[in-house]
């Protein structure tokens, strides 16, 4: 399936070449607006105050996301994400082609039917103008002109570290405080973990699932209970299904790729000598790359390999913590 909007997809727009019925085509034109600087068709920023429609309307909520440096930064890397996908050199030229080679017949019969707006094309000619003047340009816009500090990004790094930070599996009051909780330690790179699994909790991330540099990203067993219950201010990403389990469990979030982050769960304690052999552990001076147990509690200094696999009782990282107690 590809994306399509009527008349308006692949550089159509209202104000290119006089209508919607013209041959005009915007793939890299950020301001062509005469007299209206704020028109900006092409600009990965369209819809907001500062890049308009040609008719000079624009969208609040759309603005008022682009206008949160957070959201803003997200954005920008899932747009990285899909069009590397989607504009990948070849990608709709192959699918063009094959099209072509169908619809060739039909093509000429529609002309005959119903004529044509604009100057004339052949079919050839039509293609041609679809990939040389939208989709080649296209990427150069945005892959290149676009690609500078404080809009897209380079390219996702083959192997980002996200890291299982925190885990609550046994709240004291109710399943549906459970959580558990994803850090991205990268100072620089915001990550697009979209379509990634965590297996234990048999969870999908959604599409636009981004963790942001020295940041956290949440997914909650009910989204609800747990900002009544923690507050508000922090990225839920999804809700799962099911409960975590107390008994223990290996949690295992898997990337695209040949590579994924295990968390187990310990055995459970009640909660108040697990709060108490956690305070405990912390108190203790533990050297990087060590282990140290205090009454079942562990906790495991770790520089987070992008594969980690602990099987020791409740395990405190560098990074985050695993709780068994309300918190």
């Amino acid at each position: 399936m590809q994306t399509w909007d009527m008349d308006l997809t692949f550089g159509r727009n209202f104000g290119a070449g006089g209508g919607v019925l013209s041959d005009g085509i915007w793939a890299d034109d950020d301001a062509p607006h005469p007299t209206n600087p704020l028109v900006s068709p092409s600009h990965p920023l369209f819809g907001d105050s500062n890049h308009r429609k040609w008719d000079d309307l624009w969208n609040r909520l759309i603005h008022y996301c682009h206008d949160d440096p957070q959201i803003r930064q997200m954005y920008f890397r899932r747009l990285r994400t899909l069009a590397d996908k989607l504009l990948a050199d070849g990608r709709y030229e192959a699918r063009i082609d094959e099209l072509v080679s169908r619809i060739g017949p039909e093509a000429v019969l529609d002309v005959a039917k119903w004529g044509q707006y604009g100057t004339p094309q052949s079919l050839e000619t039509a293609v041609n103008i679809l990939k040389n003047d939208y989709l080649a340009v296209r990427r150069i816009h945005l892959l290149t002109t676009h690609r500078v500090p404080g809009e897209i990004p380079e390219a996702q790094s083959t192997h980002p570290k996200i890291v299982i930070n925190e885990i609550m599996y046994h709240a004291a009051t109710s399943a549906d405080h459970e959580f558990i909780e994803l850090y991205n330690p990268s100072l620089t790179e915001a990550v697009d973990i979209s379509g990634w699994r965590l297996d234990g909790v048999a969870l999908n991330f959604p599409a636009g699932s981004v963790v942001l540099p020295n940041d956290f990203l949440l997914v909650v067993r009910n989204d609800v209970e747990f900002r009544a219950s923690y507050g508000t201010g922090k990225f839920v990403a999804a809700d799962y299904t099911g409960n975590l389990d107390d008994s223990g469990e290996l949690l295992r979030l898997r990337p695209g790729r040949a590579m994924a982050v295990d968390g187990h769960l310990p055995p459970r304690g009640t909660p108040k000598q697990l709060a108490d052999r956690h305070a405990e552990a912390l108190s203790e001076d533990v050297p990087e790359g060590a282990v140290h147990r205090a009454d079942g509690c562990g906790v495991h200094r770790t520089t987070h390999p992008e594969r980690v696999a602990v099987h020791l009782l409740p395990v405190v990282f560098d990074f985050g913590r695993i709780f068994a107690h309300q918190v």
